[in-house]
């Protein structure tokens, strides 16, 4: 085994029910080491011993001066954390999440895709709160192992009562204490003297369903023409998402959860265009599992694009169109693409007829016609394109070139 083989150890609770209503539910993972869980842990018990506490338990903790305490002596150890915060009531567009089982189950898988691009780890031991029945437990992690990709990194998932875990104490203490935080009208007067408390140990908070700030106050253009554009092509934009965000299938779910990162992008007037990797980036830190830059582009750009949502891409990356230039820029791209390959095209055509007297576009009714449109255009003669790169342009590695996403 190298010695860069890195391993965590992560303990997972939660605060909240898995029932969809006003609630706030929060995941938290207590993550350390796994060659220093045995110092921590002998440190976390001597904490307890000083508060006489044969468990930590958040819902029991009932003085915020002793929750306070207990925080400032927890987080002078060597740990992080990271958390998920769960809106229940803005979960509408997700209808299998009314059912607490597939609730449990679907989050948490996301937030171990969260937990992963975070620490970057080879092998990760997850130990999570019990939940449910023992049959239950199995089947999650059936679920789990079968909804992963090749890439996840090994992983072992162990479910605990809390009472036998140090670990899984401490994250229902992160979890209680966030979901205090939080939730409207709990505890607001201790809340930001807790999230300080808390800061030099976290390592992300993430909110489900995102929220994109500035979504309504995309820049729709100063004349009366370029409004009408930008209204349009945002309802279109906007129709796709409420038609498609429920539904199960994972790619359309990137797709939708893709166009609203593009749509809060377009606000942004000094650079509304995103790389590939940056929405991809965004896509796995929200739970989806990694995939590579061509199924991207095929399955999320350009099914957007069968969908005729117009998305111009060039070397500065990809950005929603919302105004004539967008769209002119997109057409030129490519036009700039499309037009040379027909042009050589027909050129090998009339060799091979002339040499052979085949016409090998015979049988290619409709390239045959785009052929013999462009037969005679001058201004193609001498045109350099890199085809390979018009076809598969997400192989490029966005260090190359000047990382042209198309």
């Amino acid at each position: 085994m190298s010695n860069n083989y890195r391993k965590m150890s992560v303990f997972i609770d939660e605060s909240g029910n898995t029932k969809v209503n006003d609630e706030l539910y929060v995941c938290a993972a207590f993550m350390i080491p796994t060659e220093e869980v045995s110092s921590v842990f002998s440190q976390i018990r001597d904490i307890m011993q000083k508060h006489s506490l044969e468990v930590i338990k958040s819902s029991k903790i009932r003085s915020a001066n002793t929750r306070t305490q207990l925080l400032r002596e927890i987080c002078s150890l060597n740990f992080s954390y990271i958390a998920m915060l769960v809106n229940k009531n803005e979960l509408d567009h997700f209808p299998g999440l009314q059912y607490t089982e597939p609730f449990y189950k679907f989050l948490h898988r996301r937030f171990a895709v969260y937990i992963d691009s975070v620490t970057k780890c080879d092998e990760l031991q997850l130990e999570i709160d019990s939940y449910g029945s023992e049959t239950f437990e199995e089947q999650f992690k059936k679920y789990f192992a079968q909804r992963m990709s090749p890439m996840f990194p090994q992983v072992t998932i162990n479910f605990v009562k809390d009472e036998d875990s140090y670990g899984v104490q401490i994250a229902d203490l992160i979890a209680g204490t966030l979901g205090r935080c939080y939730q409207c009208n709990r505890d607001s007067d201790n809340a930001e003297t807790w999230l300080n408390i808390l800061s030099p140990r976290c390592a992300g908070h993430k909110v489900f369903p995102p929220r994109f700030d500035n979504e309504k106050e995309v820049f729709i253009g100063t004349t009366e023409e370029e409004q009408r554009i930008a209204e349009c092509l945002l309802e279109n934009a906007y129709e796709f998402i409420a038609k498609n965000m429920a539904s199960d299938d994972e790619f359309v779910q990137r797709q939708c959860m893709t166009l609203r990162l593009l749509i809060a992008k377009a606000y942004c007037s000094e650079n509304n265009n995103l790389y590939s990797d940056e929405i991809m980036s965004y896509l796995i830190d929200y739970g989806f599992e990694k995939i590579s830059k061509q199924v991207f582009t095929a399955k999320v750009i350009g099914k957007l694009r069968e969908a005729r949502i117009i998305i111009a891409g060039n070397a500065n990356g990809y950005r929603l169109a919302l105004s004539k230039d967008d769209i002119e820029s997109y057409i030129r791209h490519n036009d700039a693409i499309i037009s040379p390959m027909i042009y050589r095209l027909g050129l090998a055509a009339e060799f091979l007829n002339g040499a052979f007297r085949v016409n090998v576009l015979e049988d290619y009714y409709n390239l045959q016609k785009f052929v013999d449109v462009y037969r005679h255009n001058a201004t193609l003669v001498g045109t350099e394109i890199d085809e390979e790169e018009g076809i598969l342009v997400d192989e490029i590695d966005s260090s190359e070139m000047s990382t042209k996403d198309q």
